[in-house]
């Protein structure tokens, strides 16, 4: 039973082709292991023939970035408000993830900024926030 997932509609909405390959990629709470992540993004970019392997690369990290940044703040406001502070361990996986995504050049101003106002130890070691 602990090796099943759920998969979770997000209220059945329309959205960027890529959410839902991101969500399953960069997931917040588990490694999922690069190549087969790399096979499943090849055979997930095959069905929309229509877009081409750069577009999908970049709509994937702004989607991957910004949701990074969603959970990040998410599991931040847990911890504060509610004392769940586990979520933090989460923290340095999620970094990693917006790391790889703010590589492009569309996410240039993104980076720099989080580079100047967030200090790098955050990123390797959440703190408790109190």
């Amino acid at each position: 039973v602990s090796a099943c997932g759920l998969l979770d509609f997000q209220d059945a909405v329309f959205g960027p082709v890529t959410y839902d390959i991101v969500s399953l990629l960069q997931d917040s709470r588990r490694d999922v292991d690069q190549g087969m992540a790399e096979q499943l993004m090849a055979r997930y970019l095959a069905r929309f023939p229509e877009i081409s392997a750069a577009q999908f690369d970049s709509i994937y990290r702004i989607l991957g970035a910004q949701r990074a940044l969603k959970v990040m703040g998410i599991f931040t406001r847990q911890s504060r408000q509610l004392g769940n502070h586990h979520l933090l361990a989460h923290i340095p996986r999620i970094w990693r993830y917006l790391e790889f995504d703010l590589r492009i050049p569309q996410l240039a101003a993104v980076r720099t900024w989080l580079n100047e106002y967030l200090p790098t130890q955050s990123r390797i070691q959440p703190e408790i926030l109190s």
